[in-house]
Parts: C-alpha cells; structure tokens; sequence
C-alpha cells in the first residue's frame, strides 16, 4: 500500500530555484538602534551586495522592508552562485542615519549538501534601522510699513530657541533669511523678536519622529493670535471600512474636495508605505488635483505630515500650499517632498476659510494626522 505520508530520504537534486537572504530595514521611529513594535518597515532602500570577486549588485526593500538577494549552487538568474565572503550594505538617503549601527554586515556563504540551494550563508544579516536627521528648518520675513514683504536678516531679528531641557540656543538666518538647525525630540520654544518693532513671536512645535519644516514667519505683522477652541487630528483610520474613498465633507467639521482616503498598501507605492505616521490609512490628492480644505465659518490648520507617493517618478516633487481668509489670499509656500519619509509641515494657519494644497508637476502627494482646529 502506498504511504501518502512518507518521509523523504533523497534530497537531491539540489533545486534551480533559490531561496533569499534578506536584508530588513525599518524606520527607527524611537531611534533606541533595536528593532522593536514601535518601528515599521521602509520601502525601495537601496542595499548593495558585493561578491568575493568585487561585482555588485543593489536591490531595493520591498513593500515588507526586505531587500532580497537569491542563492543557488545551480541556478543562473540568482545574485548569489558562489561560496565566499560577501558584503551587505544599506545605503543610507541623504538626510538620514543608521541607528542600528550597522551598515556594513558581512557573511559567508558555504556549500551544503542536501539542503534546498545547496549553498547557506553563516548568519542571516541583521535588521538595519534608520532614521530621519531631526531637523527644523523655516524662513523669516518682515512686513514693511508699506505693507510689502521683505526677506529678514540677522540684522533684523534674533532667533532664540529653547530645547525640552531647557538650554537656550541662538540661531542665525542665512542671506536668503532661512533657518535650519539639529534638535533633540520634545517640545521647543521658538522665539522671533524684531529689531525694528521690539515685537516678540513664540512657536511652540514638538519635534517628534520626523524633520520639522515650519511655515515661513512674517515679523511686524498683525496677526490673529487666538486659537480656535477645539483641535481635531485627522489620521484617516476612522473615516472609511473600504481600502480607498474619496473624504466626505463633515469630517472634523470641515469641507474637504478632492482629499483621497487609502490603505497604505493599496497601490504598493513606497510613500504611501513610508509617509505612514500612524495606523495604515493616509490621504492622498486625487490624480495628482489640488485639494481644497474649506469652512465659511474659518478654521486653523496647525499642519500635517507630507511625502509623495512614487519614488522613482516623484522624488522631488514640489507640495503647493495656499490658504486664504475670505477672498484674501494669506498664505503661498512650497515645500519639497520626498517618498523616503515624511516631515512635519508646522503651519500654524489661524482663521483661514480655505486651504488648497496641490503638487507643481501633478504627482500625488501624501498626507497623514493632519491637526486642524474648528
């Protein structure tokens, strides 16, 4: 009788298709160098594998955050074919940093009879984590007594900011009147004081997972300075039970046109998967379209976490952000995006009645936990 349950006892022949070794590379959202619950996966990073004969080959992570490399005594469309010492390396996006502290791994790979490639490696490459240098970055302008606009100088105004441990720091403007400085995570105390009017702004922001881009400050100018009284934060997990719907007017009490609410791993596009800052939904802008965000009655926008969808066709694209009071247009700025990871977008937009956020070369962006206040 035949035994349907046997073991087998031939392992051979060795098979033509080989398995992976893999590289894992994660965001390190609590940067501690340990790949723990926190952390999630990063997409299309580059990891260069180089052989004991000195060729290379790259492959990129995928939707998963694994960048794998096949092996195979037998095969011929695999990256691996021969025993020795190979080399793993991440390569790191400008703007970011290895906290793992390790970069660089090497293994051997050495012939085994009856296993599955007939070729393994001495230990499997250990998850990479990386992260975003933590930066806050903005301008400064002055609003003349004629009401035009100017960039501001040191000469101008001082910038003081003051870290979550409380260490005062001054910072300088560069002749275009932009600021950029590293800084710790926690909340930070920004202030702008003029030289001309004596007046003083405050910007509280946090700096948290990400590099924080504030909107531009415009010194001397009379501002609203009054929050609205209820904040909402928008994280487009409670909106829909599909994978992909447009956002319907009512959501935080707002109007929102042409905002597209997705699971992040619908279209497998990698920022779509590496500008998720929370849960697994994001919002995106419709075929590329502007979206406007709107209330006759006003509305805050204190900001939201931007990237764009595609890396190999958006890397670079240019996020337009416009808002208006009324008729009165208040706000006109733009920011590069990137599909590596997200920024935070500090806006800090009070009383406006429509915001219109929309792409200069129609790719889509994408957004996450936008903060609003009604």
């Amino acid at each position: 009788m035949k035994d349907y349950y046997a073991k087998r006892t031939d392992w051979y022949p060795v098979k033509n298709i080989g398995p992976n070794i893999s590289n894992y590379i994660y965001n390190d959202l609590n940067r501690n160098g340990i790949y723990d619950i926190e952390d999630r996966p990063m997409m299309k990073i580059a990891v260069k594998m180089t052989r004991p004969d000195g060729s290379w080959v790259i492959r990129r992570s995928n939707l998963n955050g694994f960048a794998n490399f096949r092996h195979s005594l037998t095969a011929n469309n695999v990256e691996v074919k021969e025993p020795g010492e190979y080399t793993f390396e991440v390569i790191v996006p400008d703007g970011w940093e290895v906290t793992s502290n390790n970069k660089i791994q090497v293994g051997t790979y050495m012939r085994a009879p009856e296993t599955r490639p007939g070729i393994v490696i001495d230990k499997v490459p250990k998850p990479v984590g990386i992260a975003p240098i933590l930066t806050v970055s903005g301008t400064v302008k002055l609003k003349e007594t004629s009401g035009s606009v100017t960039q501001a100088t040191s000469n101008d105004v001082a910038i003081k900011a003051i870290s979550p441990a409380g260490k005062e720091r001054f910072i300088t403007l560069d002749d275009e009147g932009s600021f950029s400085f590293k800084g710790d995570p926690g909340i930070w105390r920004i202030t702008f004081e003029s030289s001309t009017s004596n007046k003083c702004y405050e910007r509280v922001i946090e700096i948290g997972s990400t590099p924080v881009k504030m909107s531009s400050i415009l010194l001397d100018d009379e501002e609203i300075k009054e929050k609205k009284p209820v904040q909402h934060l928008v994280d487009f997990e409670d909106i829909t039970n599909s994978f992909i719907q447009k956002v319907p007017n009512g959501v935080s009490g707002l109007n929102w046109d042409n905002l597209v609410v997705v699971h992040n791993n619908h279209y497998k596009g990698e920022g779509y998967k590496n500008g998720t800052v929370s849960g697994e939904f994001v919002g995106y802008n419709s075929s590329g379209h502007p979206v406007t965000v709107s209330s006759e009655n006003g509305f805050d926008f204190y900001g939201g976490y931007f990237s764009v969808a595609w890396l190999n066709n958006g890397e670079g694209e240019t996020l337009e952000v416009r808002a208006w009071r009324g008729e009165e247009l208040v706000v006109e700025e733009e920011y590069i995006l990137s599909a590596i990871g997200p920024f935070w977008l500090d806006a800090d937009y009070r009383h406006i009645t429509k915001l219109e956020l929309s792409t200069k070369h129609y790719w889509q962006f994408v957004v996450d936990d936008i903060k609003v206040g009604i």
